[in-house]
Formats: structure tokens, sequence, C-alpha cells
């Protein structure tokens, strides 16, 4: 059978960090505005330095707004060729010329020694020039160059600057959803950082991206519609609506890229948009507990797992009419079909396996065992692996289903969650959704390149 698996520090000051919370995922105000700002440090500083941060304020057109920053504690050395988020905010849209960073204390090198010198009253002031529209999301870059502390007593100059980029071009981008802001973050994975924000709506979960139409689609969950994003210009060009308590969780395109396929965990129904009117052609019921689809790339059928139901339902594309249903494994919770071999695979909520079937033989699901449930899966048609995120090990599990073989797993400091590849198929991007970060892996050698943090709670990654 192809395709088979065979079974198997400064005195006084705390440390602080991100603190890991119950999400709260609350509605936008559709008048405001969401600004990121980011802060790096080049990776060539020399000159040892932390700063505490007291507080930042925003000043503008409109009433200055204070921005309470996520660290209050900076080490050049630690952000040095890093960006991390300083701060997030919503804030009443308009035009804003300043940030002002209000400094508590200063520990920076004078010559041989470390001293503390007085910091200025009032604040430091980085020059924004930023517009803020109704509904918008915007990133600010900030460039921080240590400098060594000043002689005789006199207050430190903080040297922050304002840093504009150009949005990087598609082949090195990354699309993330982060839902507590309501936005797709605009990753620039070459580079490492942030470079933009789309503001889309309450609540993003998934995302796909159409070569064909170039459209970025988004499932808000908070407002039963669909997001379409302009990929060349970035801009939300508009939300299209479902029905009321439809809830969109996972999104699939038809082969040719024609037809939209919505799975709503709400309403537990498969909806089929057409890309080009984004027009509702087709809706229908599915099963208890719907998690995830994918599409076979050879004839369009559609597979859908069914939690609550134990069985993987299938779809024929026309008419969206239920054709059959798959025992494979018990609570399926992730289906992916492999491009290469044809084979279906599915992982369990309460199995420590993963599940395969050859979709042109048929014959008996096969299995291999794992170190626990696989919650994710993506298939890397490049090199014949599967790659499977077991959140509760800390690991990505990496298949070679054809020859029945696992290789070593690519373990991890934090639970994986959603997987996907560059076009290529030589990059691995992993969501930490819990440590707020996107990690970005050489898919062959299953080495860690960069780790971008984002904020907030990201939920999915889509790479052109």
């Amino acid at each position: 059978m192809r395709g088979r698996i065979i079974s198997t520090s400064i005195a006084g000051w705390a440390l602080l960090g991100l603190l890991l919370v119950a999400p709260v995922i609350a509605a936008p105000n559709p008048d405001s505005a969401t600004l990121f700002i980011y802060l790096e440090v080049p990776a060539d500083y020399s000159i040892p330095t932390e700063l505490a941060v007291a507080n930042l304020h925003l000043s503008g057109e409109t009433a200055p707004v204070d921005v309470a920053p996520l660290r209050r504690r900076l080490v050049a050395g630690d952000l040095a060729g890093k960006q991390v988020l300083l701060a997030r905010t919503t804030l009443a849209a308009g035009y804003y010329d300043t940030l002002f960073v209000e400094l508590g204390a200063v520990v920076a090198q004078a010559g041989m020694a470390t001293v503390e010198p007085p910091v200025r009253t009032g604040g430091y002031a980085v020059d924004l020039d930023i517009n803020l529209q109704r509904g918008e999301a915007a990133v600010v870059n900030l460039v921080w160059q240590p400098g060594p502390a000043p002689a005789d007593g006199k207050p430190y100059h903080l040297a922050i600057h304002t840093e504009r980029r150009p949005v990087p071009p598609l082949g090195s981008v990354a699309f993330v959803t982060e839902r507590e802001s309501g936005s797709v973050l605009v990753v620039d994975w070459l580079a490492g950082r942030v470079s933009g924000a789309v503001k889309v709506g309450e609540d993003p979960r998934s995302l796909v991206y159409s070569d064909r139409t170039q459209k970025l689609y988004v499932a808000m969950a908070g407002e039963d519609g669909i997001g379409v994003v302009d990929g060349m210009t970035l801009r939300l060009e508009r939300v299209v609506p479902l029905s009321f308590g439809d809830d969109p969780d996972r999104l699939a395109l038809s082969p040719d890229e024609a037809t939209l396929y919505v799975l709503n965990t709400g309403s537990r129904s498969l909806v089929g948009l057409a890309t080009r009117s984004m027009q509702e052609q087709y809706r229908t019921a599915v099963g208890n507990g719907p998690r995830s689809l994918a599409v076979d790339p050879d004839n369009g059928r559609i597979y859908v797992a069914c939690e609550d139901e134990g069985e993987v339902q299938v779809f024929n594309p026309a008419g969206l009419t239920r054709l059959t249903s798959l025992m494979m494994t018990a609570a399926p919770v992730e289906v992916v079909v492999a491009e290469s071999s044809r084979d279906l695979f599915a992982g369990s909520s309460s199995q420590n396996r993963i599940h395969g079937l050859n979709l042109e033989e048929g014959g008996e699901p096969v299995s291999q065992s794992l170190c626990g449930p696989a919650h994710y899966l993506a298939y890397n048609p490049r090199s014949r692996q599967l790659f499977a995120a077991i959140p509760s090990c800390r690991e990505i599990a990496v298949l070679g289903p054809a020859e029945g073989l696992e290789f070593s797993p690519l373990s991890l400091e934090w639970a994986p969650g959603r997987l996907a590849f560059d076009s290529g198929h030589r990059k691995l991007f992993v969501i930490f959704t819990r440590k707020a970060t996107l990690g970005i892996y050489d898919a062959n050698r299953r080495s860690l390149e960069s780790l971008v943090e984002l904020g907030g709670l990201p939920h999915a990654v889509v790479v052109p």
C-alpha cells in the first residue's frame, strides 16, 4: 500500500516579562485605532546599558494618551538584533507626532565604570509623525542605540529614533492573526521582525492566501464574517457577512482557488463562497464538533474532522453533498492531505497516534504512535514528511509516512500551535500562542532560525 504508516541585573528592579493571562477577546471600537510599538537594538551595539521604563505618552492633535509599557526593564544586550513589543494600545484615530519615553532609572557605561546618570524630567521625545485612521492598525518601529553615560552628572541622552521600513515583498512575508487586537500582523520573516498590521475585525481565527485573486481571506469568529485583505496594498477591502451564529473558524481553498470553503463551528456547517464575487454558493450541515478541514488537490473533495462524531466526513465539491464518513480515529481534530502520495492523515485529541488512509487504494487505516495527541498537522511535499505538533510533549514529530519512519522530533521550549510552510517548503513556521511568538525553522535541518515576538494572542499563520 502506497503511503503506509508502520505502527511503532540592577538592584531593586523587578524582572518583568509578558504575563500569561486568560485571553479576553473584546469587541473592537470601529472609531478607534490600534497601535503596536516595537523596539530593537542594533546587533552591533557596544555599550552595556539598562533602562527602567516608567511610562509612555503619545501626543498630537488629540488629547495626550498614556500608554502602559509591556516591558519596563530594557537590557540592551538582551535586545541586540531582536525586536520586542514595547507597547500596544487602542486609541482615538488622529495624528500623533511625538512619543514621550519616561524613564525611572538608567545604568550605563562610563569608561571602565557603570554609573546611574540622572534622567530627564518629563521624558524623552521621539518623533512619530503617524496619522491613524478609524478602524486601522499600525506599527511603529523604534531603534535604540545605547550611548555612554554623560560626564559631570548631566542628564542621560536616550538615543531612540523611529525607523520607517518599506512593506516587504510577498516572498518574505508571513501573515499572523492576533485575536486580542482583531488584527493581522505582517511579519518580515527574512528580517525576523513585525513590519505592519491590518485591523480586520473581532476575533480573527484562520486565514488563507489566494495567488489567483491576490487576496488574504480571514475568518472572523466574533463578527460571523470573512475579511478580505488586498495582498498588494495590505488594506481591508470588505467584510463578507455570513449567517448569525456561524462562528467561522477554519478556511481552505479549492484546487483552482475559485471557491473558499468556510468551516463554521457555531452552526456546524460548511460553506462555499465564490472568491471572485464572495457570494455564498453552497451550505451544508456537518457533524458535531467540527474542528478542521482539508481539500484533496487531485479531485477537490473536502474532508472535515468532526471530533464529537468520531469521524472524518467527506464532501463533494459540487454542491457540497456528503459522500461518506471515514472512521479513522476517535475524536479527530486535524486532517491533512499529502499531495505526493494522496494519503489522508488525521490527528486525534484522545489518542497518542497519527492515523493514515490512502485515498486511492482505501483499505483499513494504519497508524503510528506518538508521545501525545497531535493537534496540528502540516505536510511538506518537498521532503514528503508529515509534521505533527504535539503540545503536551512540547515537540513536533517529523514522520516519513511513505517509508514508515519517524525521524528525530523537533524539541521545543514551549507548546507548539498551528503550523505552516513557506511556498518553497523550506521554512517551517510555528505559532507559540502562550508565548505570543512566531518561530521560524529550517524545515530540512529542523533548526531554529529566529523567534519573532508578536504579543497578544496569535492564532494562525499563512505564508504566501
